[in-house]
């Protein structure tokens, strides 16, 4: 597939995946914005159109390495079953988030109560913004793990009031999406500060991993898995 500007973002990632860091750095939302054309994403974020196409053109031309585990994750997810991405989702995403949401509260604490002095404008705002992604997500992933994911396994061909309530679910998507790009702005693109000690920047670092993997497990749900599950609607 031609990278051309006409190209949404949900597509431009299924096919390559190895974008998602050009995207990253250029804070185009591929996640919930992947209806979006490439055009329309980087008009939005007043940027150039033809730099834009190049960077992404050079990028996919490099095969992805093993390490790239997240990118490869995609490549792969796309090609399961329904059941299959459901079982996916739990156990790499919601469990790996969940485990870097504790570990994140006690690190965001302890900068907050350390640096309170020299950077609560900076602190204040992460510690609010994160305590609220915190109880979005926590609740989210109950909705889909004990209501949504098993009416979807128990209901191959979906009814519409099942779609409604993926709808609801997408909607919830935005939410968490609009709290993370508010983080990536208020860290600076997770740049610890100068006299930032070794956990802040440890802090920022786990953040940047944090919300890296919010919007791959939030793309594969509103490109993937979602998407898919529709076309079975029957009428």
């Amino acid at each position: 597939m031609k990278i051309t500007k006409d190209i949404s973002l949900k597509d431009l990632v299924k096919n390559y995946p190895q974008t998602i860091e050009v995207l990253n750095t250029l804070s185009i939302d591929f996640c919930c914005g992947g209806d979006d054309t490439i055009e329309v994403a980087v008009n939005s974020n007043n940027q150039d159109l033809e730099e834009t196409l190049a960077l992404l053109e050079k990028k996919a031309e490099v095969p992805m390495k093993d390490s790239e585990s997240q990118l490869i994750s995609i490549e792969n997810f796309k090609n399961l079953s329904i059941n299959e991405m459901i079982d996916s989702l739990k156990m790499t995403h919601h469990k790996y988030e969940r485990e870097l949401m504790l570990e994140l509260d006690e690190l965001i604490n302890t900068i907050l109560l350390v640096h309170y002095e020299n950077h609560k404008d900076q602190l204040v705002i992460i510690h609010n913004l994160f305590a609220t992604l915190k109880m979005e997500l926590e609740e989210h992933f109950a909705k889909e793990e004990q209501l949504i994911f098993k009416i979807m396994k128990e209901n191959k061909n979906p009814s519409s009031e099942i779609i409604a309530f993926i709808d609801e679910v997408e909607s919830e998507h935005d939410v968490a999406g609009d709290i993370l790009k508010k983080l990536k702005v208020v860290t600076n693109n997770f740049k610890a500060p100068s006299d930032g000690c070794y956990t802040y920047n440890k802090t920022f670092e786990t953040l940047e991993t944090f919300v890296n993997d919010v919007f791959v497990h939030v793309f594969k749900e509103n490109s993937i898995l979602f998407p898919e599950y529709r076309e079975k609607k029957t009428n």
